[in-house]
């Protein structure tokens, strides 16, 4: 069909976008270390510039996502392909990640606080928004409802659990074990391979119970 024919090529030039994103995530990190290393611009800049391109990207993933599912759907009569198209993104977009916990953006704060404090260890993020992050701090697993101990984080959503208790969750579930967070938008399984330990907030929770 022509018109299956016009969407496949707007998907091409969105994979087209998806290399620019790439490039663009890591010209903002080289860009925003050189300035801070020479006493310019500020981290929140650098940070609210990232966290747009991590939005556009995601959106990008959404769009391509909701088409696949549109073109393979089975519409009643009457019903409009694009109303539906724009019901399953507005669907979408409710169920954002937290973006603030996405790899990228995580690896920027981290270079970023490393560029300006390299003999310190990174707890959080630094100067201003100190307080800010920690309120928002989560330490909590999602699965298993407890305080984090040793806390392993999806590489795919940005979201934490407790390493114990995910890997629990991945052998009962296998193939249906999706992230166990409430509104999460990664609708892929979570796999093994998928963790990685999460040393800051592992060092945060350990300094929080000291200083109870």
């Amino acid at each position: 069909m022509s018109e299956f024919n016009l969407v496949d090529d707007a998907v091409k030039s969105l994979n087209s976008i998806e290399e620019y994103f790439k490039v663009g995530m890591d010209m903002t990190t080289e860009v925003a270390l050189d300035f801070l290393e020479n006493g310019q611009g500020e981290e929140k800049e650098f940070r609210n510039m990232a966290t747009k391109l991590i939005q556009l990207d995601n959106d990008i993933q959404n769009i391509k996502k909701a088409i696949e599912e549109v073109k393979h759907a089975e519409l009643d009569d009457g019903e409009c392909m694009e109303d539906v198209l724009h019901a399953k993104l507005a669907v979408m977009k409710s169920n954002e990640p937290d973006f603030q916990q996405h790899e990228k953006l995580q690896e920027l704060n981290e270079r970023m606080f490393r560029a300006l404090h390299p003999d310190e260890t990174m707890l959080g993020t630094c100067e201003d928004d100190d307080i800010e992050m920690t309120q928002e701090i989560n330490t909590k697993c999602p699965y298993t409802g407890m305080d984090m101990v040793h806390p392993v984080r999806n590489k795919l959503c940005g979201h934490n659990y407790e390493r114990e208790g995910i890997m629990q969750y991945i052998k009962q579930r296998k193939k249906k074990a999706k992230c166990p967070l409430s509104g999460c938008g990664n609708e892929k399984p979570v796999e093994e391979s998928d963790l990685v330990e999460n040393k800051e907030l592992k060092r945060y929770i350990e300094k929080n119970k000291k200083s109870k």
